[in-house]
Formats: structure tokens, sequence, C-alpha cells
């Protein structure tokens, strides 16, 4: 990361390792950038998502959204019916 911050794959693996050693803040922060240098990367988009919603759950919800609009269903469809149902225990709390 720090010799090209513009690699997505670095920032995915210091998003997982981070996450892996309990440094949510990090993981999302990691993850975060992966999806603004490349939105299609669906699984860091999940991952960001589903670490907001346990973290900062009102944030949780427009990239719990993006996911569930954009991923493949054919895909990613377990994982988009998470995010709705993550979506739905937020909006209840």
């Amino acid at each position: 990361v720090r010799f090209n911050p513009r690699n997505v794959r670095a920032h995915n693996g210091l998003g997982i390792a981070y996450a892996e050693t309990g440094n949510v803040e990090g993981a999302i922060a990691s993850w975060k950038r992966v999806v603004e240098l490349e939105p299609s990367r669906f699984d860091s988009l999940f991952n960001l998502a589903t670490a907001m919603a346990a973290h900062s759950p009102e944030e949780a919800i427009p990239y719990l959204e993006r996911f569930v609009r954009e991923a493949p269903p054919e895909q990613y469809r377990d994982a988009i019916a998470e995010a709705l149902e993550l979506i739905q225990q937020i909006q209840d709390q």
C-alpha cells in the first residue's frame, strides 16, 4: 500500500488482515479505499458493508443497498440475501 497506494489487491489484503486482528476501523478504511478505486470489487464492498453494519449500522445502509443493487445475483445470491437481512435488522432497530 505504501509503495503503490492505488493497488487494490494490497488494500483488500490489508482490510482482511485488519479484520482478522480485530481492527475494524482499519478494515473499514482499507475496504473503503478498495471500492473507491475499483467500484466493481463486490467482495470488498460486501466486507465493507458487513463490517460497517456491526460497527456503525446507519452508515452501512448505503453500502449494503449498493451491494444488493449492483452485485451480480448469480454469483452473490447468498451474500445479497444476507445484505438484505442486515438492512432489515438495522431499519428495525
